[in-house]
């Protein structure tokens, strides 16, 4: 049994079944200082049971394959499951913030591109 836990901020597995009681949980990775990424040749590099996995890999110092831990499932569908629940427990606070941000940028963009288009089309006309 394994699982996410946000309140702790890393991805937790049971050391007893499927007991999730928190004296039986270990912390296979926590989150906070670690970049997430697909993996390739799973299999060999990672040993995983597929080729669909995610690396965990520390995001300071020098690392080496020993240093990053994976994770994989039976299908492409599940590691993108995994994927996505991870990246909204890490990053979640920040999502709506970065997505206001980006609507904001291309909203200016927009913006800019019409403004160009209007004193264009102004200055053909005063031709």
């Amino acid at each position: 049994s394994s699982g996410i836990n946000a309140e702790y901020g890393g991805l937790y597995y049971s050391t007893k079944g499927k007991s999730r009681a928190p004296q039986d949980l270990a912390c296979f990775t926590t989150l906070q200082d670690v970049n997430i990424f697909f993996c390739v040749n799973a299999k060999i590099d990672h040993r995983a049971p597929s080729e669909h996995a995610l690396s965990f890999k520390p995001s300071s110092g020098n690392v080496t394959l020993k240093d990053m831990k994976c994770i994989a499932a039976d299908t492409e569908d599940d590691i993108m499951r995994w994927y996505h629940a991870l990246r909204v427990v890490k990053f979640g606070d920040k999502i709506p913030e970065n997505r206001a941000s980006v609507l904001l940028e291309v909203t200016q963009e927009i913006e800019r591109v019409h403004e160009q288009k209007k004193q264009a089309r102004e200055a053909a006309i005063k031709k």
